[in-house]
């Protein structure tokens, strides 16, 4: 059962790479006065209603604009996760908090496959609702973002000085 009826689909999954390779520099002289919080929260919501593209019209252009909205969400967000991991971890602990900013990854590729394995089987093969799958995505792209806001409200990071310092919201 096919969805988008393209035969060169190699060519629509370099689009990502070519647009994080051209975007990532303007994207980081236009977020450089954000905060990384804010460049992480922006990147992330765009990045996962871009899914929202394939359900809202499978087509091959709507597929390139939700390749490329993803790409500079991820271009976005990329470069200043590390930055924000940086300024929770006490001074002495940079190092295994940089190695816990990948366990999202870990995470994403541990349950991504049986989640796209059940959302493919059930809704593309079942149920013929294609759109589903991207909704879904994309819902759990927005939540995790808005678990990064409430977390960021009740974990609150600050620089005085050298010092490194996590407070607790009051």
């Amino acid at each position: 059962m096919e969805v988008l009826h393209y035969e060169n689909f190699e060519l629509l999954e370099t689009v990502n790479a070519w647009i994080i390779i051209g975007a990532s520099i303007p994207m980081g002289i236009l977020t450089r006065h954000w905060s990384a919080l804010r460049a992480i929260v922006s990147g992330l919501m765009l990045a996962s209603c871009s899914w929202l593209c394939f359900a809202i019209a499978p087509t091959i252009p709507a597929a390139l604009v939700g390749i490329a909205l993803f790409a500079i969400g991820e271009a976005t967000l990329s470069p200043r996760l590390y930055e924000y991991v940086a300024t929770l971890a006490p001074k002495e602990q940079v190092g295994t908090y940089m190695g816990f900013a990948f366990l999202p990854v870990a995470i994403g590729s541990f349950a991504g496959g049986p989640l796209g394995g059940y959302l493919v089987e059930k809704y593309l093969h079942e149920t013929y609702q294609p759109e589903m799958i991207w909704y879904i995505v994309a819902s759990i792209g927005i939540i995790a973002c808005l678990l990064l806001l409430i977390y960021a409200q009740i974990v609150k990071s600050g620089v005085e000085g050298d010092e490194m310092q996590v407070e607790l919201a009051s």
